[in-house]
């Protein structure tokens, strides 16, 4: 119900309500990542989701492979990794930790689980942005070519499965969303191309023919766009 959503998840308490017209099982685990701005916060989150973004993560020279593989599921933001290059990423960091910022490649090789998420309203609400920022790692406008410290990129299977079957696992619901298989909730959208292989800018040219929750369409593209 909402009222299991306190401000300031008031947004949370609305997307509950939005399911249940439709008559759609949920509760708040199922909206992850959940947010946490403070750690105070975390017992207190700790019952809607086994999933807590912005917890405290090592750095470079804390990562031994054994530290990584214990670190628990955390939401990030890929988003944020390409709107930082040439702004801050490396004047904040300095170019040898800079290079371990946005580390996703060095914490998959460790055998950690990636889960990604949009963190809106500070970065895009646009999957395919995002998508687009963890397998190609160039600026909105191009570049640097190849990426920015291509070798954390992430293949896209790796990045769709770090939006989609990852979450839903951290958050407990594995068996009824996160991908495509009978027995699970229909959730899906339907893009107006097939996405590049390897990912490239094109990506960002695709758009969302129509979507699908539940088995019911939600949103469906004027037919003329």
């Amino acid at each position: 119900s909402r009222s299991e959503c306190s401000p300031p998840l008031t947004a949370c308490g609305e997307t509950q309500a939005a399911f249940g017209r439709r008559s759609i099982p949920a509760e708040p685990r199922r909206f992850a990542p959940l947010i946490v701005a403070f750690r105070s916060k975390y017992t207190r989150y700790s019952s809607l989701t086994r999933l807590v973004s912005r917890a405290p993560r090592p750095h470079r020279e804390n990562w031994p492979t054994s530290a990584l593989t214990r670190v628990p599921p955390q939401a990030v933001n890929p988003h944020h990794c390409i709107t930082g290059i040439d702004i801050y990423n490396t004047d904040r960091l300095g170019e040898g930790r800079a290079a371990w910022s946005f580390a996703w490649g060095a914490a998959r090789d460790a055998g950690a689980t990636l889960v990604f998420g949009s963190d809106w309203a500070t970065a895009p609400l646009d999957p395919l942005r995002q998508l687009y920022a963890a397998t190609v790692r160039e600026k909105p406008s191009g570049g640097p070519p190849g990426g920015w410290h291509p070798e954390q990129r992430v293949s896209w299977r790796e990045a769709l499965t770090a939006y989609t079957l990852a979450p839903a696992a951290a958050s407990g619901w594995e068996d009824e969303i996160g991908s495509i298989e009978v027995g699970k909730w229909a959730d899906f959208v339907v893009l107006s191309g097939p996405v590049p292989d390897p990912p490239d800018r094109s990506i960002l040219d695709l758009r969302v023919v129509s979507t699908w929750l539940g088995g019911v369409a939600t949103h469906r593209a004027p037919a003329d766009r």
